[in-house]
């Protein structure tokens, strides 16, 4: 019986994670933290907490998969700025399908070798040598130092380093602001919280944005290639090292994929920018899926959640077991290869639908549909949240800075907790017991946000398309 139960697991979220992947704005945690309300408003059986654990990081892997496609195709400036992404110089060079196919290889080897590490650690684990723990409780003291000199690192790195500085600090205060400030309820522990709108607008809708008012902003025709164009050697080398960076990442708390990359990509030595953003888009996507793997395992290697999956999957699993844990580093390989699978066997639907459709109108529905699901699910002051970090994430590219230095978000409120200030930091401004009231979220008032957004996207975008093929 449990066999069927997590084969339906896997098989469900393999396809909800397909869903989420691809539709902006709904995150993974929404997902995770909707399951765990189902869950405590049900039976509560202790059957079901394994199965609803493998559910989640089916969604998780298979998320990590698919959310590059919108990722990559969306919010693509012109060549002049400065901070085009490495994945967006190749689909204005038409070569999206070969950014693709180099996401999908990083992203299934990144989970390969993970895997592997993982399946080690777990055997190291059982035979009393948990080496992450012992690491993690090593480095502890100096979290504090050890994120200081990262992110000093990285803004020394910026050809405009007052700027950099700038927009790390006003991130970092930022993220200070929203997840200690009772402007939406229940914090960061409900289904669509804080986070939702400030990282929608910082990473989201501030490039869509930037795409919309440019004249020039079109969606070159794609090729229809999507052939490796680097060797299977750095494919593997790049895979490697965005595993060890992605371990890193999920087991380290504040860090991101972004940081993690060009982090990453510094310490390897520079390349020619041709071959260094093929590296680049192969190790971030195996960051993606090697984070989201020791993410959800460190509840078992250091008793610590690191994603909002893995705090969802503690809320269910009090206390992970060997046996579980393996079983969810399994589902989540075969999450992952059904996901690489589907994807090489449907890039060609893809592509057909990308060079088919109007680009400016598909980023201003995108922009409604973001904008209106965040207002229908945090209300007045998620919009407000939206807009302030929409305006922050504009700042990167006016002004030719990385858009990473906007992780300042999670990496100040972090450091300011291994600092040993906030106690005085949080008593001083008055941010403590600053919660307001739990705003719940079922799955029935979800599917109607999403029925309300999706056919208003759609009008927004018939009616552009519309409009643009009248002129």
């Amino acid at each position: 019986m449990i066999v069927i139960l997590l084969t339906i697991s896997i098989v469900f979220g393999f396809c909800v994670g397909i869903l989420s992947g691809l539709t902006p704005g709904i995150h993974v945690n929404v997902i995770a933290s909707l399951m765990v309300a189902i869950y405590a408003s049900s039976s509560q059986s202790s059957e079901l907490r394994l199965p609803i654990a493998v559910f989640i990081v089916s969604v998780s892997i298979t998320h990590a998969f698919f959310d590059y496609i919108p990722s990559l195709f969306l919010g693509v400036p012109t060549d002049e700025v400065y901070t085009l992404l490495p994945g967006q110089r190749m689909i204005k060079e038409g070569e999206g399908g070969k950014a693709l196919r180099l996401s999908i290889e990083g992203s299934w080897r990144g989970l390969l070798f993970s895997l592997v590490i993982a399946i080690i650690f777990i055997i190291l684990a059982v035979l009393n040598l948990n080496l992450l723990s012992t690491v993690d409780e090593l480095l502890k003291p100096f979290l504090f130092w050890v994120l200081l000199a990262i992110s000093v690192f990285l803004i020394k790195d910026e050809s405009r380093t007052a700027w950099a500085t700038t927009i790390f600090l006003l991130s970092g205060f930022f993220g200070i602001v929203v997840l200690g400030t009772p402007l939406i309820p229940n914090g960061s522990s409900a289904a669509f919280n804080s986070l939702f709108p400030a990282l929608s607008g910082l990473f989201g809708v501030s490039g869509l944005l930037i795409s919309l008012a440019d004249e020039k902003g079109k969606l070159p025709i794609q090729k229809p290639d999507i052939s490796l164009c680097i060797s299977n050697r750095d494919v593997n080398s790049a895979s490697l090292l965005g595993t060890i960076s992605g371990m890193a990442v999920g087991l380290l708390p504040g860090l991101g994929s972004a940081n993690a990359s060009t982090l990453a990509l510094k310490l390897t030595g520079d390349q020619k920018e041709d071959s260094n953003d093929k590296f680049y888009i192969t190790t971030t996507s195996a960051i993606q899926t090697a984070d989201a793997l020791f993410g959800i395992t460190a509840l078992y290697f250091i008793q610590k959640s690191r994603s909002g999956a893995s705090v969802a999957i503690g809320a269910l699993i009090e206390k992970i077991n060997p046996r579980e844990t393996l079983t969810i580093v399994l589902a989540m390989g075969l999450a992952g290869f059904a996901s690489r699978q589907l994807l090489l066997n449907s890039w060609q639907i893809f592509l057909k639908i990308i060079n088919n459709l109007n680009y400016r109108a598909l980023t201003l529905a995108v922009i409604t549909f973001i904008t209106l699901l965040v207002s229908l699910t945090t209300g007045f002051w998620g919009v407000m949240v939206l807009v302030a970090a929409t305006s922050l994430g504009l700042l990167p590219p006016m002004v030719n800075v990385r858009r990473s230095q906007m992780m300042g978000f999670f990496l100040i409120p972090v450091m300011l907790f291994f600092s040993g200030f906030q106690e005085s930091f949080v008593s001083f401004f008055r941010l403590e017991s600053q919660l307001s009231p739990s705003n719940p979220t079922d799955l029935k008032s979800l599917a109607v946000s999403l029925v309300i957004c999706f056919f208003t996207s759609l009008t927004i975008y018939l009616s552009a398309s519309f409009l643009h093929d009248k002129k």
